[in-house]
């Protein structure tokens, strides 16, 4: 089963209608309940509404009111479209009960703004925002032209900046240059482990041809030459001499852009880049984050694997205000190569990412662009090199735009990808300059006023997390099967076992974690409602336990960063590990009651390891095996590469895991 099929994994757009609507009306009534209000208004507008308006109420309306929450909450008064309003008030006759307890009637946020009240609203609002719904065809040609209109407005130098009326400039790129020089002495890009990442290349090739080499790069064999880069040693070149000389010398390589689902609003553009270049940049990217995050100079400022860090400051900054958090937009689109090879100048690493870079790259519609940016999204170096760059223009801008003692200001800025986060005040030295250099900001998602901060997939307000779970895959049609499942089977005469669901694991895994999230933020009602569709889907009943196995052996914070990164369904899809059991985290007060509790046909006492346990479900990735083309030493080499567990001749499918089941503890 392969993701890009919907019709083959989710169900009809009249199912999927229903489950939306059904989990809203749950979530709802969850809310109401607890919060003591009458439901039946507000239940009977949703589900007229959604008749009326079909799935794009829920997808497009409901999140423009949480949007319009969310600028309430930064100080400007309420503003709710497409709603009608009681007499006298800008507050909706829909969710007044929650909304009057939050806002006045003129629409300000209240000094005894009720939290839960506000959490509640912003949940429902946007649980279905990041649904994948197919979108309209026509919005592809919207985001290639943008991509291409963005890309022709970038500057190709900064000689403009010397004019009188901004001669603050030249001082940010000077000093940022400085910065950037400082943090890379010493560092040497040559002395890198070339691997190959994750997704698919430009040129083409399956996971098991990876390891196969067909072409030599001009600009990259200047510095990582393919005698040294390609082969894993002196033998292994000797004994495929031959392969080396068929090598094709290729003037410059080329990128391939790609459109991938993201959600109703339209696709993601991601670029593919050619295989050999892909194997470096993916060397070199890995070293330099790592650098990156080591040095004295941005150790715990500048952070590629740790979004902890700038999640506390949001938190902390959502109660006092004295941290401000800033969001870049078309961030990766917009770091031209002229900003990179100013800021990098003078610097041994300048040549090495010029020559990493893909010069051009072809679109989906067969069009070739000549790109102005360093590299867009998709790139191993994108996303450290961008980060780089933020983090000093901000504390430059911050230094000499406003003042700061230069080592005060290299103390207040805090970069993870494109959210940058400063101190209360600093800013507006941002916001200022940024735009002079092809940069711009969000401003809808900036939070400087108010007591509303977002930064790393944390929502908080007022010291509270209110960060909402986000839906993102569509229900599977298994969800909706009608009569009887598949018939168990036997094994060696015990008990029966039902056969594996055709539920498609990553589908499975992600109901699981949305199941067990909003049960864990009190949603009850809205959690059994998908744990009876999963467990319809799978024909046999899933386990609970107290005990959530992504949870295990965390502290506080690491928990707090772990349900959020789950919850962040936009940027990184809810995924759990493929040694983790699947089951519903539930509190259930005792080991005898989690027993009667797990309701799997399959138990057993382990005398070995004296524990209880039980036959669930877990993830595993699709593999095949592949004895063709690679030579043994593509294979040795690959194995050096990847580390253990590298099984000779298996690879994986590229984003596919299914579901299996195995012997696992009930306190995981």
């Amino acid at each position: 089963m392969k993701n890009g099929s919907l019709k083959s994994q989710t169900a009809t757009e009249s199912d999927i209608l229903t489950f939306c609507l059904g989990l809203s009306t749950n979530l709802l009534t969850d809310m109401l309940q607890q919060a003591g209000l009458d439901l039946k208004r507000d239940l009977q507008s949703l589900v007229d509404r959604t008749h009326a308006e079909g799935l794009g109420f829920l997808t497009k309306t409901l999140p423009t009111m949480g949007k319009a929450i969310q600028q309430a909450l930064l100080g400007n008064r309420l503003s709710i479209p497409q709603f009608r309003k009681m007499r006298g008030t800008v507050i909706p006759h829909f969710m007044k009960g929650l909304l009057s307890r939050c806002f006045s009637t003129a629409g300000e946020i209240r000094e005894d703004a009720d939290i839960c009240a506000l959490t509640d609203l912003i949940q429902f609002c946007f649980l279905h925002y990041k649904l994948e719904v197919p979108y309209d065809p026509k919005t592809n040609d919207k985001i290639l032209n943008k991509f291409v209109n963005t890309d022709a407005e970038l500057p190709q130098d900064f000689k403009h900046l010397g004019s009188a009326d901004v001669r603050l400039e030249p001082n940010i790129l000077c000093l940022a240059n400085e910065l950037i020089k400082e943090l890379l002495a010493g560092f040497n890009p040559e002395d890198i482990t070339p691997r190959h990442g994750p997704g698919a290349v430009a040129t083409g090739e399956r996971p098991d041809q990876k390891m196969q080499f067909k072409r030599i790069y001009e600009p990259v064999e200047e510095f990582y030459p393919a005698q040294e880069f390609y082969f894993l040693n002196a033998r292994h070149l000797f004994d495929e001499w031959d392969k080396y000389w068929s090598l094709d010398h290729v003037d410059e390589p080329v990128a391939k852009v790609a459109l991938v689902p993201k959600d109703s609003r339209g696709p993601r553009l991601i670029s593919a880049e050619p295989l050999e270049l892909q194997f470096i940049q993916q060397g070199l990217g890995k070293k330099l984050v790592a650098w990156i995050e080591r040095h004295p100079l941005t150790r715990r400022k500048v952070n590629f694997t740790n979004q902890t860090i700038n999640r506390k400051l949001a938190l902390r900054g959502s109660i006092d205000g004295m941290w401000s958090t800033l969001d870049m937009s078309d961030a990766s689109d917009r770091v031209s190569l002229a900003l990179v090879a100013r800021l990098f100048e003078g610097t041994g690493l300048y040549p090495f990412l010029r020559a990493l870079r893909s010069a051009s790259t072809v679109l989906p519609d067969g069009r070739v662009v000549r790109m102005r940016k360093y590299a867009p999204m998709g790139s191993a170096l994108c996303f450290p090199v961008e980060a780089l760059c933020f983090w000093a223009l901000a504390v430059a801008c911050v230094h000499v735009g406003g003042g700061v003692a230069l080592g005060r200001a290299k103390r207040s800025v805090y970069v993870y990808g494109d959210d940058i986060i400063t101190r209360g005040g600093y800013e507006e030295s941002l916001l200022q300059f940024f735009h002079y250099f092809g940069l711009r900001f969000n401003r809808k998602k900036c939070c400087y006023s108010g007591l509303f901060r977002e930064s790393c997939g944390c929502d908080a307000y007022r010291g509270h997390i209110v960060t909402p779970i986000k839906v993102k895959r569509l229900p599977p049609k298994e969800f909706f099967r009608r009569g009887p499942s598949s018939p168990s089977r036997r094994i060696r005469g015990k008990k029966s076992v039902p056969p594996l669901p055709s539920i498609d694991g990553a589908q499975f895994a992600s109901w699981i974690a949305v199941s067990n999230l909003l049960f864990q933020k009190g949603y009850y009602r809205a959690a059994d409602y998908v744990k009876t569709h999963i467990e319809r889907s799978v024909g046999t009943q899933v386990p609970l336990s107290m005990r959530d196995p992504q949870r295990t052996m965390l502290n506080p914070w690491e928990a707090l960063d772990n349900d959020l990164r789950r919850l962040k369904a936009d940027e990184e899809p809810i995924t759990i590990s493929d040694s983790a059991p699947l089951w519903y985290v539930r509190q259930v007060p005792s080991l005898e009651d989690q027993i009667d509790h797990c309701r799997l046909p399959r138990r057993r006492y382990n005398r070995h390891l004296q524990r209880y346990e039980f036959h669930t479900f877990v993830l595993r990735p699709v593999t095949y095996i592949n004895r063709e083309g690679n030579s043994d030493w593509s294979e040795l080499h690959r194995h050096v590469i990847a580390g253990l567990g590298t099984k000779p001749y298996q690879y994986a499918y590229l984003r596919r895991v299914k579901l299996t089941r195995r012997w696992v503890s009930l306190a995981y």
